[in-house]
């Protein structure tokens, strides 16, 4: 368990640490330069953002290098939102020394002891330690340096956040809607009947004590999962339970049969057991574990609302130097479509200059152009395709740019096989990601999910093999041949019903492979595949 808190805390100490020589940024005060001190590095940025990258990785989320989505930035959307969130810390450290917010020294050397004893308490925790720090010693400077750090945000937070009774209890009646949904909870039971006579049936059994509801809900609740626990649903908040169930379960009164209820699983009778309902400010300060967290987003929002008036009444600036990040902060401050079609005419001529190539942005440059025309024109312009066609050379690997390379160059064998092969690594991401696969089996139902999967994978397949039995180059129908024995693979698995048509089209596949490039290697695998299919053939005839 320690190891995932020392990963974790990496990403923390890395936005901490302060680095010299490099810059990408400066910061100024109106016109006036702030101190070298305040500016931000290349190498802060790079380890923050890897720190990040890491971090997400372990969660099985990736990022394309040039273009983002509403779910998800791109990379270098992420590296400028890095650099905002660096921007921001450094603002605040600033004001702190201003204003002689300074820790004391002696209270975080302490702390500091006292973490670095808990982080290198084992022979692997230390291993972790000096792999990604090169020594404990490292490590304890940027504990010291992140602790400092956050202390000192905390002096700054207590001078301008004013945290009286009367500032709160206006936020609680400004946010009361959003505190309500977070806060409130309910416990309760409950019984499903595919029917509503049978739920009114029990219903009166259960107030004529004919029944217990506990009994009633193991012997007949449909919902087999809470049927378990004596119909036991735990507790939960807004927004985890449908809403006819939720609306009627918030609305009940404890110890009272409610319903039947109907909603699409069908009828449920409600029992709630208990109810935390905030109305008031007086409320929510009698809960004092919602209440503590209600103070931290009051703390934090408060604190959020000052930056952001720090920012503009002094008119704080970041002076990006990085010519990516600058352009990519052109893109991303055009918020209206008046100032993006300008931006998209802006870029269409800068692409078309003859000495573009040579700009250390070009590729950013071109990716905003694409993506502006995404969003903004409706036909395909030759400058368009000229710069997916731009795009292809240097990012095969984006989705949005194989995509459209797709759809503009289907008959290119070179662009099917890459659009393909990023296909069929999002099946594998896919099933290799066993909480993103329940919440699809669990959203289409196994037999669909199945289905969707199996026809993606077949339609790779039928693509891959027109590029295999093509006049393509060599090396290019080896690729295909090689991605395609690795769909019919899964094909295989899972399409039990055509397995053995599978099994032979990898046959044919690999004595191609053999045919082109006669290793041992490939000769094994044909004798393999040979193998495995009489086998599967011999035990379907058994």
């Amino acid at each position: 368990m320690r190891k995932l808190v020392v990963v974790t805390f990496v990403v923390l100490l890395t936005i901490t640490a302060a680095f010299s020589a490099d810059f990408v940024a400066k910061i100024k005060e109106g016109s006036d330069l702030l101190p070298e001190e305040y500016w931000i590095t290349q190498t802060e940025l790079s380890d923050s953002l890897e720190q990040t990258l890491s971090s997400l990785q372990q969660q099985g989320i990736t990022f394309d290098k040039y273009f983002g989505s509403n779910q998800l930035p791109s990379l270098i959307g992420l590296r400028y939102s890095i650099l905002q969130s660096l921007f921001d810390r450094n603002l605040i450290r600033y004001y702190a020394d201003s204003h002689n917010l300074t820790p004391d020294a002696t209270s975080i050397e302490t702390e500091k002891e006292a973490m670095i004893s808990q982080y290198t308490s084992d022979e692997q925790s230390v291993s972790q330690i000096e792999q990604a720090y090169g020594s404990v010693e490292a490590f304890s400077d940027l504990i010291y340096d992140y602790l400092f750090s956050q202390k000192q945000k905390s002096m700054v937070q207590d001078k301008v956040v004013s945290q009286d009774k009367e500032s709160m209890v206006k936020y609680f009646e400004q946010e009361k809607q959003s505190i309500k949904d977070q806060f409130e909870t309910v416990t309760a039971s409950h019984i499903l009947f595919s029917n509503e006579a049978s739920a009114i049936e029990i219903k009166e059994k259960i107030q004529s004590g004919e029944l217990d509801f506990s009994k009633a809900a193991s012997d007949f609740s449909e919902d087999a999962a809470s049927a378990k626990s004596s119909g036991g649903l735990g507790t939960f908040g807004h927004g985890e339970m449908v809403e006819p169930f939720e609306k009627a379960a918030f609305a009940a009164t404890p110890g009272v049969i409610t319903g039947p209820i109907e909603s699409e699983f069908g009828y449920h009778l409600i029992l709630v057991q208990n109810k935390t309902i905030i109305n008031t400010y007086e409320d929510l300060a009698s809960n004092d574990k919602a209440f503590e967290q209600f103070k931290n987003n009051y703390v934090s929002a408060k604190f959020n609302e000052w930056l952001k008036n720090y920012k503009e009444e002094n008119n704080m600036n970041l002076e990006i130097i990085d010519p990516k990040l600058k352009a990519y902060e052109r893109f991303h401050k055009a918020a209206t479509e008046e100032e993006r079609k300008a931006l998209m005419n802006e870029l269409e001529e800068t692409i078309a200059a003859t000495n573009f190539e040579s700009d250390p942005a070009s590729d950013v440059k071109l990716a905003n152009y694409i993506q502006l025309n995404l969003e903004l024109v409706e036909e395909d312009t030759d400058e368009y395709k000229e710069a997916i066609n731009k795009m292809y050379k240097i990012s095969p690997e984006s989705w949005t740019v194989a995509s459209e390379m797709y759809r503009l160059k289907p008959d290119r064998p070179d662009v099917l096989v890459n659009y393909n092969t990023l296909l069929l690594n999002e099946v594998y991401s896919l099933l290799n990601n066993q909480q993103m696969l329940q919440m699809y089996i669990q959203q289409y139902g196994q037999q669909n999910f199945v289905s969707m999967i199996v026809n993606a994978l077949q339609k790779i397949d039928e693509e891959l093999s027109t590029v295999i039995n093509s006049d393509a180059s060599k090396e290019l129908r080896i690729e295909a041949i090689n991605k395609d024995l690795s769909a019919l693979q899964i094909l295989a698995s899972l399409d039990q019903a055509n397995q053995e048509q599978h099994l032979n089209k990898m046959i044919q596949h690999a004595e191609i492979l053999y045919q082109l490039q006669p290793t041992e290697e490939n000769k094994k695998l044909l004798d393999n595949l040979k193998s495995e299919t009489e086998n599967a053939t011999e035990t379907e005839n058994n």
